[in-house]
């Protein structure tokens, strides 16, 4: 439940690291649950789940996850990991402590932070590598199973791991995986294919 003086994001977001939601979205605070998302949103909540593969079948919400409210035109990253609302008197290295990563790895799961890790309060910040997410409208996915790796997941979609990577961005340079997590194995958005045959 959204009480009297909290705001509700609704809104385009946009990632300086390229990804975009075009879709719209919502940002979880304290009080919110599926239900009252999507009664607030004209959505059922198998709706909201079908939106947002992370929430798993409990719907389990963390204040400032971002959701998607509608299907997406095109979604090549979105934060299903844990997150972290900036608050007065955040440093990076603080945050970094509280979340047991340096100030190199924040940045890394971060760019618009930049060389001096600038942050802004209200700033939502990735603490673990994010989802890769594709909307409906585009592409061939896999979703991760505990077993798989990079290689393996690449070896049957005849893809090699530089090619997964450079299709899922947040994999990092240690293609790092998380059971659950949508991976775009062929892109095929808006009549342009940019996966390997």
């Amino acid at each position: 439940m959204i009480k009297s003086g909290q705001l509700q994001i609704l809104s385009e977001l946009v990632y300086s690291a390229g990804s975009t939601l075009c879709g719209k979205t919502h940002t979880v605070i304290s009080g919110d649950s599926c239900w009252s998302i999507g009664q607030a949103n004209s959505l059922t909540v198998a709706q909201l789940q079908s939106l947002n593969p992370s929430l798993g079948q409990n719907c389990d919400l963390t204040v400032g996850q971002i959701l998607l409210l509608q299907p997406a035109c095109f979604v090549e990253a979105t934060p299903c990991g844990k997150t972290h609302a900036v608050v007065s008197g955040d440093s990076c290295w603080s945050v970094g402590q509280a979340n047991s990563l340096t100030v190199a790895q924040l940045q890394s799961l971060n760019p618009s932070l930049g060389q001096n890790c600038d942050l802004t309060v209200g700033q939502i910040l990735l603490m673990q590598s994010a989802c890769s997410v594709k909307s409906t409208l585009c592409g061939k996915t896999h979703t991760v199973v505990s077993g798989d790796s990079c290689w393996s997941i690449g070896e049957a979609n005849s893809l090699t791991v530089a090619q997964m990577q450079s299709l899922n961005p947040t994999l990092g340079q240690n293609c790092d995986l998380t059971v659950g997590q949508i991976l775009l194995i062929q892109s095929a958005c808006n009549g342009y294919s940019t996966g390997w045959s």
